[in-house]
């Protein structure tokens, strides 16, 4: 869902700007209603026929899983659209997380996510992606963890998750959302990590424009893109499941929102041909091979 009034924010602000409104017992769950109906019939307007949204389950009202369940079950037939339980405030950061998470699966949520980077050790975030795939193999699920949403090169999160999508047999099942410190690790670790998520069948949404809206704020000069690896051994060779793109989720993939008010879910726009052009300036794929490459994969994820 978005904020008319929002201001642009980074990843951190747009947090402590969201939570409280959907943590908020007195927002009508008919309002929440509203809004995504609103928004899911723009995008279908736009040609847009499926979606994958992120739903905060951790809040004790519970009114955003079942406003959600509410929309899909209106526009069941005319777009798909996929809900994720997702745990706003970390596995293991919020107290009962797990519990809430269980309770919007039972309800009806179809994918498990997680938020890794969000807890409060690299010992938590390892643990609760290891959580996620576990309940996600017991229940036949999915799941979609928005991973290594960070700067930082030591969040390294991602191999974990390979590796235990491995472990819990989900190949093919998981996907990584974001997974930006990727970019600023050392060549040495990530030759090693390419090839692990290849051999996992893992997929990785790059997400360029709302990357590189939310992230490398801290830095000055030398100053990093935004978006994880992409031209050189990043998520487009065959071997892995990649996509430069994401779905419609107002705050972090190119909708109107919290951290990029300007989008529209245009996706002749916004995030289809237009990332991509943006996606070729800022990783370097301006050359014939990387612009067709870059188009094939947006073609396919339309069903083109």
């Amino acid at each position: 869902m978005s904020y008319p009034d929002a201001e642009p924010a980074d990843l951190v602000a747009a947090r402590q700007i969201r939570r409280p409104k959907e943590a908020d017992p007195d927002l009508p769950q008919d309002a929440v209603v509203a809004r995504a109906l609103d928004y899911c019939c723009q995008a279908m307007g736009k040609g847009v026929l499926a979606i994958r949204g992120h739903v905060g389950a951790t809040d004790p009202s519970f009114h955003t899983v079942k406003a959600l369940l509410e929309v899909r079950d209106v526009i069941r037939g005319k777009m798909d659209l996929q809900l994720v339980a997702f745990p706003q405030d970390g596995w293991f950061r919020a107290a009962g997380a797990e519990a809430q998470l269980i309770r919007a699966l039972d309800a009806g949520v179809e994918i498990l996510g997680g938020i890794r980077h969000f807890e409060r050790s690299m010992v938590d975030g390892a643990a609760a992606v290891r959580a996620a795939c576990r309940v996600a193999a017991e229940r036949g699920l999915m799941v979609d963890l928005p991973c290594d949403e960070s700067d930082d090169p030591l969040s390294r999160h991602i191999a974990t998750m390979a590796a235990t999508t491995i472990d819990f047999g989900l190949q093919g099942r998981v996907t990584g959302s974001h997974p930006n410190s990727m970019r600023s690790m050392d060549n040495h670790h990530g030759t090693k990590l390419i090839p692990l998520n290849a051999e996992a069948h893992v997929s990785a949404i790059a997400n360029p424009l709302i990357n590189i809206t939310l992230h490398d704020r801290a830095d000055t000069y030398p100053k990093r893109p935004g978006v994880t690896r992409v031209r050189t051994g990043g998520v487009l060779p065959d071997e892995i499941e990649g996509s430069l793109f994401g779905g419609f989720e107002p705050v972090s993939d190119g909708g109107s929102g919290l951290a990029f008010p300007v989008g529209d879910a245009d996706p002749v726009q916004d995030p289809g041909p237009g990332e991509t052009r943006l996606c070729g300036g800022i990783c370097h794929r301006g050359d014939r091979q990387h612009v067709d490459d870059d188009l094939r994969v947006f073609a396919s994820q339309i069903g083109g």
